[in-house]
């Protein structure tokens, strides 16, 4: 899956660096690649309007 123009790998890479991001096949375990997918899904819902839940808990 991809943000709009960015493999996760990329995303990774910008996130946690090069030298964290595994090449080749190891990528498909290894667990950044399972957290830069939820952080990507997190961050989607969150620009759906996903941050209007976060006022509304900051208000009350």
């Amino acid at each position: 899956m991809r943000d709009g123009t960015h493999a996760y790998r990329a995303i990774a890479a910008g996130l946690f660096g090069d030298a964290r991001v595994p090449k080749g096949r190891a990528w498909k375990t290894h667990d950044l690649r399972d957290r830069t997918i939820r952080l990507v899904r997190s961050g989607t819902r969150l620009m759906r309007g996903g941050y209007l839940d976060l006022l509304l808990v900051l208000s009350r």
